[in-house]
């Protein structure tokens, strides 16, 4: 378990989300929370990574001028503090690394999200936000060091990038590579049946034509 850190009030520290906003703390600064969180910030006990929002600082990181959040951690935490960690999931190429489809660290991260919302400059990266009903995804649960929450499964993954492979921001063959790589580990019935349920069949055949025969 990752240790934040101590110096800040009992009421943020146990937020199960570690990306804070300002008015999560009106109960505990009732005068000034933005003024509060600079200052915390300041003491290397909050880092600010994008406009009104916050991650909490692990304590053994304090002083650290170098480290910096995770990027996927850090998209995934702004969307669940702003919709709830039940509403928001990993995906695409994000959740493809998760499931160890792409090896190398991306400079994009993405969540899908109950509402349209910009793309947010982070320090590590971007993070883009895509629309989605996420209770009509197949999910599995994910933890990460800012909290746990939901990533896309690995047929749900793939039938992602399989039926809209340019939103991705990916080469084509990065994609298809990725792909290929799940192919071994799928369960073919379950991916037909979602590509029925989300109108992407043809996406879902198209991933079972590069399998051998069972």
């Amino acid at each position: 378990m990752v240790k934040h850190a101590a110096g800040l009030p009992a009421p943020l520290l146990k937020r199960s989300v570690r990306v804070l906003r300002p008015r999560d703390a009106t109960g505990v600064y009732p005068g000034n929370p933005s003024a509060e969180f600079a200052r915390l910030a300041d003491r290397g006990l909050l880092q600010r990574v994008a406009q009104g929002y916050f991650v909490v600082v692990p304590s053994d990181r304090i002083g650290d001028l170098h480290w910096q959040p995770p990027l996927t951690a850090t998209a995934w935490a702004i969307a669940a503090a702003d919709y709830g960690a039940q509403a928001v999931a990993v995906c695409g190429p994000s959740a493809a690394r998760v499931h160890g489809l792409i090896p190398r660290e991306l400079a994009i991260a993405f969540v899908a999200v109950p509402k349209q919302r910009p793309r947010l400059a982070l320090p590590a990266g971007e993070a883009r936000f895509v629309r989605r009903q996420v209770n009509r995804l197949d999910l599995e649960r994910w933890s990460s060091d800012l909290g746990d929450g939901w990533v896309t499964t690995l047929e749900q993954t793939v039938l992602d990038l399989a039926a809209r492979p340019n939103l991705w921001r990916l080469p084509e063959a990065d994609v298809e590579e990725a792909i290929s790589a799940a192919i071994s580990r799928l369960d073919r019935e379950l991916l037909l049946d979602l590509g029925q349920a989300q109108r992407r069949r043809t996406a879902a055949t198209r991933v079972l034509a590069k399998a051998e025969p069972l």
